[in-house]
């Protein structure tokens, strides 16, 4: 009976423990790529995609090595030098170096190539673009609070609300304010949020195919013209929070199983 206890104990440690992992493994992962060529001080690209990146705390970058010859990428300046937070050493070509950017990295961290120092690149960590807002949280009703998302965006507008629909797969904003004509409506929508490619996009329930979609490093980018009176927004997903991925479904597994140990072995106490 003890052995039984004690696998009962440690499944609903699990079932506890899991969860918690669920709302701190949705970091993005960036990837950029150093361009075959970039060796070349007179390409016309070196880092893909282009620079600058705006990332979250806790995201990784990773970069990979497209060129035909080696590179050394390390936080800093070439004029200032490296300032210590990171060094990828030797990236061989069609090699990947990766790094997490946590809480003592926020703000805007530069980097270049000390083989070639011509190649320098940008990443700003937990700070919004000129021009962007933020709506914080968004899914965090859907979810109980244990995963959400900060939402940037660009607008003459505020948007004061983000629904999520997850039977829809959708979710719809709500942006309130008074615009002179025509105005632009910019999106930085994770992936882990809502998932490309768009099953549709309304505005004032009105269906459009005038927009753009650009995916980067894990984040679609959506650029939907608007008029003066445009106030709502909803996007159609391929997938959206909250829905079932292999963690989550291991939670659940989980759950049943330390359920029906817990029926099948529990104590039988007879009356009289």
């Amino acid at each position: 009976m003890f052995g039984v206890r004690r696998i009962i104990f440690v499944f609903a440690f699990l079932a506890i423990l899991l969860p918690l992992m669920i709302g701190s493994s949705f970091a993005t992962t960036y990837q950029v790529n150093i361009h075959a060529g970039a060796a070349d001080p007179h390409a016309p690209v070196f880092l893909v995609p282009y620079q600058p990146l705006n990332i979250n705390i806790n995201d990784t970058v990773e970069w990979g090595n497209g060129d035909t010859v080696p590179h050394e990428l390390v936080s800093g300046t070439p004029s200032t030098g490296p300032d210590g937070k990171f060094d990828s050493g030797i990236i061989q070509p069609g090699a990947y170096f990766d790094y997490q950017f946590l809480a003592k990295d926020a703000g805007t961290v530069n980097y270049y190539d000390k083989i070639y120092p011509f190649i320098t690149g940008v990443v700003n960590v937990g700070t919004v673009p000129t021009n962007f807002k933020v709506i914080a949280a968004v899914g965090k009703d859907v979810t109980n609070g244990s995963k959400s998302f900060d939402v940037q965006y660009s607008s003459p507008k505020d948007i004061v609300s983000a629904i999520i629909d997850p039977k829809q797969k959708a979710i719809t904003f709500t942006l309130v304010g008074q615009v002179q004509g025509n105005n632009t409506l910019v999106l930085k929508l994770p992936n882990d949020l809502i998932g490309a490619p768009f099953i549709g996009v309304w505005v004032d329930n009105v269906i459009t195919s005038n927009y753009q979609l650009d995916s980067q490093g894990g984040m679609n980018i959506v650029t939907i013209p608007l008029n003066a009176k445009s106030e709502e927004v909803s996007i159609v997903g391929t997938s959206i929070i909250p829905e079932f991925g292999p963690i989550a479904e291991l939670v659940l597994a989980i759950s049943i199983i330390a359920t029906i140990i817990f029926v099948k072995f529990r104590p039988i106490h007879k009356l009289g």
